[in-house]
């Protein structure tokens, strides 16, 4: 049987050979050697070469663009991608690379405050959206489709995207997470803890995962001005994931509104501060800086 497997392999190397001149698919082997050994201008060099041997083949365009991908260089990743595509139009994975690449730049705009992340979203959207028509199990464009509907303040979008994510992905655990985040932006308070609850019964402890969603049950619950339950989530948030300081902010100003939990207060304010908020915004530094102050002077 082993035998006729390794038989099966060479046959198909073979068939895959001859499909494109032995020239560029030789040149583009030595790229592969070459970006494994991180040689990224040497290999773009074979990349290219192999691109010109055969105007057909369209991997070495890819392998080119993930040479660029690996050093974020995300517009000339987009560049070969084009390319590649033009040869293979019919590949989800070039397409779903395009639009990742799209929204990261996307994402870096949004970040420097730079007004041309929107156009780069909405070629991302329509990326994802061409990978999704060619391979509709491709659940981390669903996943994207819901991140960048987020990005573009359509939450209705974001929804039907994230769902799309769970059900071609059960197990796709970030996907609970960031719908429930929707779910609970929109007021749909019952929504966002059924969807929430069901990602924390499937997700196997130790998944990193877990501690968000507890973070936004918590977060939830306290919408509904459930104090005592939503503290309850927020120490099993701190459990699942030490590094999840979000949660050490809403216990601690949980806390601070209920007159016998002063000292937890304290705690886990003290905590979030020394941490130095993660990667929250100064906002709530100086949000948690200033309950903390009142809570201590209370005591004197």
């Amino acid at each position: 049987m082993k035998r006729a497997a390794v038989m099966g392999m060479m046959l198909a190397f073979a068939v895959g050979c001859s499909e494109y001149n032995r020239e560029a698919v030789d040149s583009n082997n030595q790229g592969m050697g070459l970006l494994r050994a991180n040689r990224y201008a040497d290999a773009r060099e074979k990349f290219q070469r192999a691109a010109e041997e055969d105007h057909r083949y369209d991997l070495p365009l890819y392998n080119l663009a993930l040479s660029y991908i690996r050093q974020h260089d995300w517009a000339n990743a987009i560049d070969a991608l084009d390319r590649a595509i033009s040869r293979n139009p019919n590949n989800a994975e070039y397409h779903f690379q395009r639009g990742n690449a799209h929204y990261q730049i996307a994402t870096a705009a949004e970040n420097a405050e730079n007004s041309e992340g929107g156009a780069h979203l909405e070629q991302a959207r329509t990326s994802f959206q061409n990978a999704i028509q060619r391979n509709n199990h491709m659940y981390m464009a669903q996943f994207r489709l819901g991140q960048v509907a987020e990005l573009l303040d359509e939450p209705q979008a974001a929804l039907r995207a994230y769902s799309d994510c769970i059900t071609t992905a059960p197990r796709a655990y970030q996907a609970y997470a960031r719908l429930g985040r929707v779910y609970m932006n929109a007021a749909l308070f019952n929504e966002s803890a059924q969807v929430l609850r069901e990602g924390l019964r499937i997700a196997p402890e130790g998944v990193p995962e877990r501690g968000q969603m507890h973070n936004i049950l918590g977060l939830t619950l306290l919408r509904q001005n459930q104090q005592v339950p939503a503290t309850e989530e927020f120490l099993a948030a701190v459990r699942e994931d030490p590094q999840l300081v979000q949660a050490l902010f809403s216990l601690g100003m949980t806390y601070a509104e209920m007159p016998d939990r002063r000292p937890q207060a304290i705690l886990y304010l003290t905590q979030f501060i020394a941490a130095r908020g993660g990667g929250a915004s100064a906002d709530y530094m100086q949000i948690a800086q200033a309950r903390l102050g009142e809570l201590q002077s209370q005591g004197q």
